[in-house]
């Protein structure tokens, strides 16, 4: 019985790590062009929300799963190996965040029942975690030479927002 847990769990993961890998694989082609930051990055809310849904048991295999489809989207997207490591920081800082911050707060099971509610889920769920993940993007790539800070930062904001 164990067995056929993991097995249904496996292949939960694997789905969700493919659609993640389609996802960001469509971001990247859509709305990257000539800028290093993709425009638009829903993927992380996919990540999110199955991540909030997943249980404790197989969670953070999930997460590795998450991490492996975004390096990989990067990689087969024209990145370096590298490149594609260091897109992993931000994503991680952003989808572990809201995860967290969704849980400690109880977010998710209530957010649409008020305005504060709704504003307290906006602040914590989407401005908080964009925010510092842009800024840890924006950090280590203008740290690299990639980009420079001020010119990336409002991009992965808004992107990733």
């Amino acid at each position: 019985m164990l067995n056929r847990v993991w097995q249904t769990s496996s292949i939960r993961v694997l789905l969700i790590g493919s659609a993640y890998f389609a996802l960001a694989s469509i971001s990247i082609f859509l709305s990257r062009s000539d800028s290093t930051v993709a425009h638009f990055w829903y993927p992380n809310a996919i990540a999110i929300a199955f991540l909030l849904k997943e249980d404790k048991k197989s969670v953070w295999l999930l997460a590795l799963a998450l991490v492996a489809a975004n390096f990989f989207s990067n990689w087969f997207a024209g990145s370096s190996w590298h490149l594609s490591l260091a897109f992993l920081l931000p994503n991680c800082v952003d989808v572990l965040l809201a995860v967290w911050l969704a849980r400690r707060f109880q977010i998710v099971p209530d957010f649409d029942q008020s305005p504060k509610r709704m504003l307290r889920f906006i602040f914590l769920m989407c401005l908080l975690p964009s925010g510092l993940g842009a800024l840890t993007g924006a950090s280590l790539f203008a740290s690299m030479d990639i980009a420079t800070f001020a010119t990336l930062l409002p991009v992965w904001f808004v992107g990733s927002s």
